[in-house]
């Protein structure tokens, strides 16, 4: 019985995991056998990211939690008992400062074009 309780619990903390895209960070959550989920929280919607390390055991081997909260909704996502939290962290917020960047300049793009067609159709209304 105790090696069933241990598999289940090395499967739970295995099969839980981050997928960081370059659309956002989706969440997959293992629960049981039959029971999955997933949450996505694209870049734009990160109101906060933060991490912690807890304990003696947590600072020498350096795992410990990173959280996600969305914005406007307080939907939080918790990946328990990471290694190099601090590290996972960054990334995300370097990969999230990569895509408002690249939105921006897409935004900024498409803002100009429909600046330069109004432009050319007030010339030709005179």
């Amino acid at each position: 019985m105790g090696s069933v309780v241990f598999l289940y619990e090395i499967m739970n903390w295995y099969l839980d995991a981050w997928l960081v895209t370059n659309q956002g960070v989706l969440d997959i959550q293992w629960d049981s056998f039959f029971d999955k989920s997933s949450t996505r929280i694209e870049y734009h919607m990160i109101e906060g990211i933060a991490y912690e390390i807890k304990g003696f055991w947590g600072t020498i081997m350096n795992y410990g939690n990173i959280t996600i909260e969305k914005m406007g909704t307080g939907t939080v996502m918790t990946l328990e008992n990471v290694a190099s939290p601090k590290r996972v962290e960054q990334e995300v917020l370097h990969y999230q400062k990569q895509f408002i960047h690249y939105k921006n300049l897409k935004d900024q793009t498409a803002l100009r074009d429909i600046l330069v067609t109004m432009a050319q159709e007030s010339r030709r209304g005179k």
